[in-house]
């Protein structure tokens, strides 16, 4: 599989989301610059920190599939809404409107699956996840960070 390479624009940013999903879009010959990326996926001030239901919209709105796979795909902890309050300088309710709004339009999209993580999916071969575009987020030691896309 090759997958283009695009570093982050700013290594100490939080634009990792978007930039891993300029990747993904170009593996499959979709070229968008970062600034239209940033405004697919909703990203947040210009930290550009971006919500995983955001990433699957601006999956959607380029005709891919997206597939949220999370240990709570319909929310996040009140630990993530501070730590996101915190490096966006957004208060904590305009931050769980904005995830409302993402969630309701994910559920409305017909391309878009919020399913709960189970252990037994890593034991899923690789070529099944390879007829679509898919987004895993995973949350380690309550940290919202990590994202891998394939």
């Amino acid at each position: 599989m090759q997958i283009p390479f695009y570093p982050k624009e700013d290594p100490k940013g939080l634009d990792c989301a978007p930039v891993c999903l300029r990747m993904a879009l170009e593996y499959f010959d979709i070229y968008k610059s970062m600034d239209e990326i940033y405004e697919l996926v909703g990203s947040l001030r210009d930290k550009h920190y971006t919500l995983p239901w955001g990433m699957c919209i601006g999956t959607s709105s380029v005709g891919l599939s997206a597939t949220f796979i999370s240990r709570n795909p319909n929310g996040l902890t009140d630990s993530s809404y501070k730590d996101i309050a915190r490096e966006t300088k957004l208060a904590v309710n305009e931050i769980s409107q904005i995830v409302l709004e993402q969630l309701e339009e994910c559920k409305r999209l017909p391309n878009i699956s919020l399913i709960p993580w189970e252990d037994r999916f890593k034991e899923l071969p690789e070529k099944l996840f390879l007829r679509q575009l898919v987004l895993l987020f995973l949350q380690f030691g309550g940290e919202y960070n990590h994202i891998i896309s394939f």
